[in-house]
Parts: C-alpha cells; structure tokens; sequence
C-alpha cells in the first residue's frame, strides 16, 4: 500500500532530467539573438506522442485521455527543443488545469510563401476567463494557486513563439475548455 508521503523516484528523476533540460535550453536560447534559423523539417506526430504518454502518466490521477489528430506529413521548421518546450508547457498546463481530456492537432499551412505549423491543445476543463487570457501570459502570472509552479511555463512558450514571428490565441474549446492555438 502506498502513501501520499511516497515519491515515485522515477517520475521524480524524469521530472527532474526534463527541469534540468529546459533550464540548458533557455540558457542556450540567451545566446541567440534575432529571427530564429531555420531548421530542418522535423515530424510533429512522434513528438507529440512521446509527450503525450509522458504526461498522461504525469497527471494520470486526473487525466483520462489524450487524443492526437496529426497526420504523419505535419511538419515543425525549427528546433525539436522548441517545440518540445512549447508542446511539453501546454500539455502540463492542460493536464493540471484542464480537465480529463485533452486534444492535440497540428496542420501545415501555406501563409505568405512560407509554411508554418498550426498547433492546437483543446481541454475539457474550466476554460481561461478572457480578462484572464492576457494576465497569464506574463512570467510569474499565474490564474491558479493551487497547483506547484512559477509561472513561467506559458511566458517561455510566448517567447518561443516570438522568436519565430508566430502568434499564440487563447479560445474557448469545442470540449467546453481552453484552446490554445499557436502559430509557428
């Protein structure tokens, strides 16, 4: 029998090792300054599965289902960290905050002569109160106190997106949550 006092010492050392990766990475980003170089194509699907399981076991107390609607030839034009830490942010939000379900879709569009990814993480949850939506995109804003965190999950997926020129928008989801849709 296990005890709330008991610490599950592999998903601690996995939370640990993800911690330690996205402080490497910002380090690395604050080297770089101007447009993000592009890279080459790299598959959204595979990402997204990978992140996917990782938080369903993260937050299986209270997350039933992730369901992925990507077709194999979405693709990301930029650095795997960045979508990782953009889609790893937005998962963990969505898997404290949002409910028991949660989708992911990614398309490709043509805008401008340039193809960008469109992201999109749907929840079941409560939703974001518009007058809320902006506040939490601030570093050290957060909506919800109950939960451990920063606040700074959401301020680094706004600069990554920056960093690409994309655009980021807080809706309200067909599931009755929050959407959170970004381009890149």
């Amino acid at each position: 029998a296990s005890t709330a006092e008991e610490v599950d010492m592999p998903l601690l050392a996995q939370q640990v090792n993800r911690m330690d990766d996205i402080v490497q990475h910002q380090l690395k980003r604050a080297t770089h300054v101007g447009p993000q170089v592009l890279h080459q194509p790299i598959a959204v699907l595979p990402m997204a599965k990978r992140l996917s399981s990782v938080i369903q076991k993260v937050h299986q107390e209270t997350l039933s289902s992730v369901d992925l609607v990507i077709d194999d030839s979405v693709m990301f034009k930029g650095a795997q960290e960045d979508f990782i830490e953009i889609l790893g942010n937005l998962l963990d939000n969505a898997g404290k905050y949002g409910g028991s379900k949660v989708q992911i879709s990614a398309v490709n569009e043509n805008l401008n002569e340039r193809e960008r990814c469109r992201l999109t993480i749907e929840d079941n949850g409560p939703g974001i109160p518009e007058d809320q939506a902006s506040e939490i995109l601030k570093r050290g804003v957060r909506a919800d106190q109950k939960h451990q965190g920063q606040g700074i999950g959401l301020a680094m997926v706004v600069d990554i997106v920056d960093q690409y020129q994309g655009q980021l928008h807080i809706l309200s989801s067909k599931l009755g949550g929050a959407k959170i849709e970004i381009l890149l």
